[in-house]
């Protein structure tokens, strides 16, 4: 994944974790800095994960209280073991991971609000980027952004979508500033391949040994019955190599299709979108003409 046009974001990427604490989120004034002046780093088990499942418009598991939430496609909502965000899809340069976000902006915000990310359990720095994949982690470095303003949008929501900037598994803590906005929200990123214990026997409940391959009409109707989107109408194909020469979502190994969708909330007309489906049947499906984007999964 790679462009930021996605205004909706993939909710349920498969994911593990061990011993993660849920104890409420630290506050904003709470201070990550030792008496010394360093940065206190705290360790990734002992994340205090902010709770999701926050009411956002178009967004499944949002974190946070508003008016600002971030959708970062977890599989269920934190405290819960498995309501972590997993990297192992995300394009990779270098030690640095681009994990597509989501910014659903309510009515109510009444400004302009701020995010700055934080890496809680190693002092290496955490930013945005958005444009084209870049092809080295030096280029990438060079065009990280440490904050990210997120605009209202006056009467109805607001939808931004960044990659944000990672170097690894870890906690990590988004800090919203803005009017009448002062808030920390705090999330745990992991890896499959270190999952072990209990993590490792949970996620075996939820995936399968080997992927599956997903079919035309298996996306049409997850289209079709889509909780988080519903559509009116959709028509998929596989994508061509000349499809996956746009690179919407990286050069990725995942399957891609190409349907042609109109969705609810936009009934005006139907419209071409890149569709990504993952290993565990949940698609990303992004406009071809940037701007909308739906998401969810195949189910069973």
């Amino acid at each position: 994944m790679k462009r930021s046009a996605l205004r909706l974001v993939l909710a349920c990427a498969v994911a593990a974790v061990t011993g993660c604490a849920s104890s409420p989120p630290s506050s904003p004034s709470t201070s990550t800095s030792t008496a010394s002046g360093s940065k206190a780093v705290i360790a990734a088990s002992a994340c205090p994960r902010t709770a999701g499942g926050r009411k956002a418009k178009g967004a499944a598991i949002a974190l946070g209280d508003g008016p600002a939430y971030p959708v970062l496609g977890m599989p269920v909502a934190p405290p819960a073991a498995l309501g972590v965000v997993n990297l192992d899809d995300d394009v990779r340069r270098g030690s640095l991971y681009l994990h597509k976000t989501l910014w659903a902006t309510s009515p109510g915000a009444r400004g302009t609000i701020t995010v700055r990310v934080t890496a809680l359990s190693s002092r290496a720095t955490a930013g945005f980027f958005n444009g084209a994949d870049p092809d080295t982690a030096t280029a990438l470095r060079a065009a990280v952004q440490p904050e990210l303003r997120l605009p209202r949008g006056p009467g109805r929501w607001a939808y931004t979508v960044t990659s944000t900037v990672l170097p690894g598994p870890g906690c990590y803590a988004f800090d919203l500033r803005g009017p009448h906005v002062n808030q920390r929200i705090v999330f745990r990123t992991i890896l499959r391949s270190r999952r072990r214990g209990v993590a490792k026997r949970a996620i075996r409940r939820t995936t399968n040994a080997s992927p599956r391959r997903f079919t035309s009409t298996e996306l049409e109707t997850a289209l079709l019955t889509n909780p988080n989107d519903e559509a009116r109408s959709a028509a998929c194909a596989t994508a061509t190599v000349e499809d996956r020469a746009r690179h919407t979502f990286g050069r990725t190994r995942a399957q891609l299709f190409v349907c042609t969708i109109r969705l609810m909330r936009a009934p005006a007309r139907a419209e071409a979108f890149d569709v990504q489906v993952l290993h565990h049947g949940c698609f990303i499906a992004e406009r071809i003409r940037r701007g909308q984007a739906a998401y969810g999964c195949i189910r069973p």
